[in-house]
């Protein structure tokens, strides 16, 4: 007990004969601090002014990126005349790619190329797609049958010079969501390539393939089905099994077990076919959350949907189908405020 009252005595006259000593050490100390909190704060803002001049940059009539992209710097994204790229969110660009259109190159959100990827002409790649490296995709091509006794790079320049000979000779391609591109492929002009299909290294398309193949071979065949894909009449959120006729436009990435429905985008698509008999109109029930009306539009026919409502909304159909596409209108972007839950046709 002694000992520790002679300690306390002892750290007091420390204290008493150095508080002079210590308060300029607390006086520098607090000016430092704030000089480092200065410090901080100017380079945030920096940063801040970095990132809005950027995106002022990026964000051009020309070249339209939306939230989260990360594209390398070694890559190459060039626009022509009127030509437009438009990366949606979360996409990622790798090192040395090259992306270059005249018309339109526009790649869904989550979707990731990967390096030395080429991307030229008119081309549309849907969401979560997942693109290896070394990938060549055209929607153009040399011509040799307009003129075929002169040289091939003699008739190319006489199309670079026609706009009009440009659009007619351009064949969009388009890849649809969930793709997985293997390494080396090679898709040619006009070429669609389906939902959730996978496309083996080094193949060659030429051709259209269907939802859910799987292809490979110079020229790519199909090797075997991933799904067996074969929309029904009646499709709903909660089962997993009806996710791939939720066609694209709709986030399937939020199914879990006992989940109601998906948010939709501005443009959405559906895949649903009606075996026993013609069917003549298709409905949606589609919850609104926000406060805002939209406008649901289903070829020219269009339907309000108000807000914060739970509604089924019945559009007619001329001919039997198995895909049905849809337009949302709207003032304001939209942010996961419109949901569906279930579609039938009847």
């Amino acid at each position: 007990m002694i000992w520790r009252i002679k300690r306390i005595i002892q750290l007091l006259l420390f204290l008493y004969r150095n508080f002079e000593k210590l308060k300029e050490v607390v006086i520098d100390s607090s000016l430092l601090k704030n000089e480092i909190q200065i410090l901080n704060q100017e380079k945030r803002e920096e940063k801040k002014l970095e990132q809005e001049q950027q995106q002022e940059k990026v964000n051009s009539p020309n070249l339209i990126v939306g939230d989260g992209v990360s594209i390398h710097p070694s890559s190459i994204l060039i626009t022509s005349g009127t030509g437009k790229i438009v990366l949606s969110d979360q996409v990622y660009i790798g090192r040395h790619v090259e992306i270059g259109t005249e018309g339109e190159i526009k790649i869904g959100r989550n979707s990731s190329i990967q390096d030395r990827n080429i991307l030229l002409g008119n081309v549309e790649i849907g969401s979560f797609c997942t693109f290896a490296a070394n990938i060549y995709i055209s929607s153009g091509n040399h011509q040799y049958k307009m003129y075929p006794s002169r040289y091939i790079k003699l008739q190319d320049e006489i199309v670079s010079k026609n706009p009009e000979l440009i659009k007619k000779l351009s064949k969009k391609v388009t890849i649809e969501d969930d793709c997985w591109i293997g390494y080396g492929v090679i898709i040619l002009q006009g070429v669609k390539v389906g939902k959730g299909s996978i496309i083996g290294a080094n193949s060659v398309v030429n051709k259209d393939i269907p939802p859910y193949s799987i292809v490979a071979g110079a020229p790519a065949r199909i090797i075997k089905k991933r799904i067996n894909f074969s929309p029904k009449k009646h499709i709903c959120a909660n089962l997993e099994d009806d996710l791939p006729y939720f066609y694209s436009g709709i986030r399937v990435e939020e199914f879990q077990e006992n989940n109601q429905y998906y948010s939709l985008e501005n443009f959405f698509k559906l895949s649903l076919r009606s075996l026993e008999s013609k069917s003549s109109t298709i409905h949606l029930k589609i919850h609104n959350l926000s406060e805002f009306s939209f406008h649901l539009l289903y070829k020219e026919e269009g339907q309000t949907i108000s807000p914060h409502s739970l509604q089924i909304y019945t559009f007619n159909i001329l001919n039997d189908c198995d895909f049905y596409e849809f337009e949302i209108r709207s003032k304001f972007r939209l942010s996961n405020e419109l949901k569906i839950e279930e579609v039938w046709l009847q």
